[in-house]
């Protein structure tokens, strides 16, 4: 549970309960480098609950107007710079660099995965948050998107329970993309 005080005129987030009783489960499941970000929309705050295999780490709390904004700002960016592009404009980044890295800023994931070591992360959104390109952020610190951070990949999960019931995963050690030439695409 969390609870919402008023400090001065700013809303804080507190936790007053344990976290999620399956996210101990969950901490059983995840391997050496793992890190599991559960993210609840609780009131006018996003919960992050951070997970690896050796604690459940103290949660991360982000104003939920906020990000919802950001992500939003980001979606008409990106929208833009496609309109721009199909007229042959030659639209800037700058803009969506910009909300990207303000995202990252709200959602300070690079540092969270710089401080634990984590090489693969595993994300279960919630609200606005289910929109967000979470491999697209941009780390304010080192100005990289975050996937950079995070060599072995950043999935999204619907919830920990689906983790939890997911079969013992095998790790991939070589993938193979083929991509048809465009004319292929035309002429079918």
């Amino acid at each position: 549970d969390v609870a919402h005080v008023l400090v001065g005129q700013h809303l804080v987030a507190v936790l007053v309960a344990a976290p999620p009783p399956h996210l101990a489960a969950l901490q059983k499941r995840l391997r050496a480098g793992d890190l599991f970000l559960e993210c609840l929309a609780v009131g006018v705050s996003y919960v992050l609950f951070p997970v690896t295999p050796e604690a459940l780490h103290p949660p991360l709390f982000a104003a939920q107007s906020e990000v919802d904004a950001a992500v939003d700002r980001l979606y008409t960016t990106i929208q833009t710079y496609e309109d721009d592009l199909q007229r042959g404009c030659g639209a800037p980044r700058s803009a969506m660099d910009d909300g990207l890295r303000r995202l990252g800023e709200l959602l300070p994931l690079g540092t969270l995965v710089r401080e634990l070591a984590s090489r693969r992360l595993f994300v279960a959104p919630d609200g606005a948050l289910t929109r967000l390109p979470f491999q697209a952020l941009r780390d304010p610190e080192s100005d990289v998107h975050l996937i950079d951070l995070v060599p072995g990949g950043i999935e999204l999960w619907p919830c920990a329970a689906h983790l939890l019931s997911a079969p013992e995963r095998r790790e991939i050690r070589r993938a193979l993309l083929v991509c048809p030439d465009e004319s292929d695409l035309l002429s079918s």
